[in-house]
């Protein structure tokens, strides 16, 4: 049993368009973007980032600029305006973004948008204070459906290169496994080694 279970192909969950969205007005995704585009070098990646300065472009030059770089970043502003509807549209991965510990009101008015969501699974990435320990009590409210979470402490450049590495499927995870006789307790960590 532990050899099957050993043997198993790990799948990787790596995708060449993300959008953030902001949850939180004054969260500053640019800023996000730009720091996780500059991390991704350290890996050997090029990443870019495209704001709503690209609005009105054609589907042509998205096209182009993906395929210059092995992620593209795209920057929400707000979560129902028609530049973010256009980032998640784009992307293969949805991350809202989110101040650890302040709630979150339904903002996403677009059923369009909803449906997309639902069907996607996004996930969440709760911005803590640099001295910001602990979980979050943030609540999302009853509908919203995250798929994983992850926590970024402020300027803190160790964290926005991890989450590089987790975006990039190039994250490594350990996990432990406690036996007690016939029964089985499993205590899961994970770690991201550097």
């Amino acid at each position: 049993m532990v050899r099957s279970s050993t043997r198993k192909s790990i799948s990787v969950q790596t995708a060449k368009t993300v959008a953030f969205v902001p949850l939180h007005p004054g969260v500053d995704c640019r800023a996000l973007g730009d720091s996780l585009a500059n991390a991704f070098k350290s890996i050997a990646l090029t990443a870019g980032t495209v704001d709503r300065e690209a609005i009105g472009r054609e589907s042509e030059w998205f096209a182009n600029i993906e395929t210059k770089h092995d992620v593209m970043f795209y920057i929400g502003d707000s979560p129902d305006s028609a530049w973010t509807q256009l980032c998640i549209r784009q992307a293969d991965r949805i991350i809202l973004v989110a101040r650890a510990g302040e709630p979150v009101a339904h903002q996403f008015h677009s059923p369009e948008t909803r449906g997309r969501l639902r069907r996607q699974h996004p996930e969440l990435l709760l911005l803590r204070k640099e001295d910001g320990l602990g979980l979050s009590d943030t609540q999302l409210g009853d509908r919203t459906q995250i798929g994983q979470h992850y926590y970024l402490r402020d300027g803190n450049k160790a964290d926005v290169e991890r989450f590089a590495r987790i975006l990039s499927g190039r994250a490594v995870s350990l996990v432990l496994a406690l036996c007690f006789g016939p029964w089985v307790t499993a205590a899961a960590l994970r770690i991201s080694l550097e």
